[in-house]
């Protein structure tokens, strides 16, 4: 795994996200590193390890994406890919 992919994981354990949501959360990362200017590994640092305010806003916002029916759609086919 690459580091990116390892903070990630650590973030869901230390926020104990769930699956679906975890899957959006590269995406979330990557758009709150875009709009802060803040490279992306930096910024899932600091939510997991420096701000709970800001790792309760990130979960939050996957969440939302996951509960969508782009996200419930996409949930769904990796799944099926996953199930065979």
């Amino acid at each position: 795994m690459t580091r990116l992919t390892n903070e990630i994981a650590a973030f869901c354990t230390a926020y104990d996200v769930s699956a679906p949501i975890a899957m959006m959360l590269p995406a979330v990362f990557d758009k709150g590193a875009e709009e802060t200017g803040m490279p992306v590994l930096k910024l899932v640092s600091l939510a997991t390890y420096g701000n709970m305010e800001l790792g309760n806003y990130f979960v939050e916002v996957a969440q939302k994406c996951a509960n969508s029916e782009a996200g419930k759609e996409a949930w769904a086919e990796f799944e099926e890919k996953e199930n065979g």
